[in-house]
């Protein structure tokens, strides 16, 4: 009798099925889905990476940013914040302010390494959304991004209403709210006009108001030890001891080291080492300048007066270690100083929100209407004008009440440095085998997310009205993002009840039939490119389910990069088809790309199969590999499988042998 064929060999028909009829038109539809629904079979293709051509503009590299001009564009961000937290955290902690500035500055020393880990693993612009976009979901990291927009939100407007009260403190006739809304307003216009910050600008302005600072310390410093009164001792006497005075002090001056991420938001600009030194001197400026100007507010005023003149605490100290010679001259020059550098903390703040949300739209996490640029200046102009209203909004609704607004800023910015932690985290027990120059222990990670939290609790825990109005905002914010999530579902939705109510009226059913199935192959008709490393149906079956999950996509790309294509396996086309028949709502396509896997040759696919670079996904690098910039991870490197059933040989199993030898059928009892 002749030996049967082994069924786990691919017979010609399942070959004639999963590979040869791939490029074949004439397939039918599956049944049971819908003609809208059925993007079509998938296909294959070969692509070779030298055959493309690249507009040569296009493949210029930018000119980096050195540490002088990366740190003086995220450094005036955070040496701009003293000037409200020193009044500020003075306020809250009486003569404690020094000391937990003190602590605020430890904690920053631990998030130094933090942020490093992170942001040099996953070099791309975004800060903790791009961290969290690598490591868990799309909808995870698009809460991460709306805190990040909250927190832009507060600082343009924080930063706008400080900058108005020290122009007042000079000019007395300055009506502070309307002063607010023209400064955010002028800004708008500049934004609009496609004006952004200039490296030399921000270094002028750096320089100066460091210039500054460092004038009205050391004239401090004179009137101290040249017979000026000192108040330290009476503002001592009326300290109360607790520990809850030093965390409310602590809570106040976490708004201090704002301005903290702004460096990752622009990691793609910056030449190769220079993150690590911005975060570096940021944390010297912070360390040096916070607790020593709180300290010498405590020393030449009295903690009334202090409480007085918090909105432009600087100020005041300029005119009193001024003296009546040069006091008004002094604090002429803090308050110019003062406007001059959180008016470009506001421009800052529109800036980074116009990268973030251009980033999540491009993402497909909010509206892509947000993408519109005019024609004449190619500014995103409902990104600018939607986040001048929503400024605008906060500083009217809260009537300028500026402990309340720099609450809402604090419970934005603490968030997202305590996301930062957790991508750290996540970074270590997930993405382990990424490339990183600096790693963070444990103990840092830890310790840095216990401070942090501190901080976030005790400032939603000192005012409740506060962190209603900080959920009304991120409210606000995260509805736009659910929104575009369950887009589809909605629709889909609104389909089936449409069929239901116009049931009776037949045509006016059909038009708004095609309208809403034409509308929901459009959102889902943009196509996503996988990189598997190996043909493995785990590995390209978990990338499915991963981009089923959070994208909004019913064409996927598998692709398998190598040298040759005779370096191609065997059962990687086959393997593709397979999953293709068994997702019927999903066109999944097998592409070889001939070349190596770098950046560049991402970019030239990206370009060649028209998909956003943004839409290329990879497994988890292996040990000591760099992660590409705009390629996103979304799962781990798998390098070996369960072998495949036609490669065992599959023997009768043996008959079991006792030890003690066979064993007669009979036993003696």
């Amino acid at each position: 009798m002749a030996e049967s064929a082994s069924p786990f060999v691919p017979s010609s028909l399942r070959q004639n099925l999963l590979y040869n009829d791939r490029n074949f038109d004439g397939r039918v539809i599956p049944r049971g889905v819908p003609t809208w629904q059925f993007p079509g079979w998938g296909r294959n293709e070969v692509i070779h990476v030298d055959q493309i051509k690249i507009s040569p503009d296009k493949r210029a590299k930018k000119h980096k940013l050195g540490q002088i001009v990366s740190t003086a564009i995220c450094g005036n961000d955070i040496t701009s914040s003293c000037l409200y937290t020193a009044g500020m955290t003075a306020a809250a902690s009486g003569v404690l302010a020094p000391v937990s500035l003190l602590l605020v500055g430890v904690m920053l020393y631990l998030f130094r390494s933090v942020y490093s880990e992170v942001v040099l693993a996953l070099p791309s612009n975004g800060g903790v959304y791009n961290c969290l976009l690598n490591t868990t979901s799309k909808q995870f990291a698009s809460l991460a991004a709306c805190l990040s927009i909250l927190s832009y939100v507060a600082t343009g407007t924080v930063s706008a209403i400080s900058a108005c009260h020290y122009l007042s403190a000079v000019f007395h006739m300055v009506n502070v709210p309307i002063a607010t809304q023209i400064l955010l307003s002028a800004f708008a216009f500049i934004s609009l006009c496609g004006i952004k910050e200039s490296g030399f600008v921000a270094k002028i302005i750096f320089f100066i108001h460091i210039v500054t600072l460092a004038c009205l310390i050391a004239a401090s410093m004179i009137f101290i030890f040249f017979g000026g009164r000192s108040y330290f001792s009476s503002n001592l006497e009326a300290l109360v001891p607790g520990v809850g005075l030093l965390l409310t002090g602590f809570a106040k001056a976490s708004l201090g080291i704002s301005g903290f991420e702004t460096s990752a938001n622009f990691i793609e600009d910056q030449a190769d080492g220079v993150f690590p030194l911005t975060l570096r001197n940021m944390w010297i400026a912070s360390i040096v300048l916070n607790p020593a100007l709180s300290l010498i507010s405590l020393i030449v005023m009295p903690l009334s007066e202090i409480e007085i003149h918090q909105n432009a605490l600087l100020s005041r100290m300029g005119r009193i270690v001024g003296g009546t010679s040069y006091g008004y001259v002094f604090e002429t020059i803090v308050c110019i100083d003062a406007f001059i550098v959180l008016s470009g903390a506001v421009l800052t703040a529109f800036v980074g929100v116009n990268g973030l949300v251009n980033r999540m739209a491009f993402d497909r996490g909010l509206p892509e209407f947000l993408l519109q640029q005019n024609k004449t200046r190619n500014t995103s102009h409902w990104i600018i004008l939607s986040f001048l209203f929503i400024c605008s909004s906060m500083q009217w609704l809260l009537r300028g009440r500026e402990n309340i607004l720099a609450g809402v800023y604090s419970i934005a910015f603490l968030s997202v440095m305590a996301l930062f932690g957790v991508g750290d985290a996540l970074i270590k027990f997930k993405r382990n085998s990424i490339h990183r120059p600096i790693k963070a222990s444990w103990s840092t990670i830890f310790t840095a997310l216990i401070m942090v939290l501190l901080a976030l609790y005790t400032t939603i825990a000192s005012d409740l009205d506060m962190f209603r109005w900080f959920l009304l905002y991120f409210t606000f914010t995260i509805a736009a993002v659910v929104f575009m999530f369950y887009r589809l579902v909605l629709l889909r939705i609104a389909l089936y009840f449409s069929s239901i109510v116009l049931s009776s009226f037949p045509i006016i059913q059909s038009q708004l039939n095609n309208h809403l199935t034409d509308m929901m192959q459009k959102i889902s008709s943009q196509s996503v490119m996988f990189y598997t490393p190996n043909s493995h149906l785990t590995v390209i079956n978990k990338a499915i389910l991963y981009i089923r999950e959070n994208e909004q996509a019913s064409w996927i790309r598998i692709a398998y990069v190598c040298e040759n294509e005779s370096a191609v396996p065997s059962d990687f086309v086959s393997n593709v088809a397979l999953l293709d028949s068994m997702y019927p709502k999903v066109r999944i396509d097998s592409v070889v790309v001939v070349g190596s896997m770098s950046q560049e040759m991402c970019d030239a696919v990206a370009h060649k199969l028209h998909i956003p670079v943004n839409m290329q996904f990879i497994c988890c690098p292996e040990d000591g590999m760099r992660h590409l910039p705009t390629v996103r991870i979304i799962t781990k490197y798998i390098t070996s499988e369960l072998p495949e059933l036609s490669d065992v040989a599959i023997s009768p199993s043996p008959s079991p042998v006792h030890e003690t030898g066979p064993v007669s059928e009979v036993e003696a009892p």
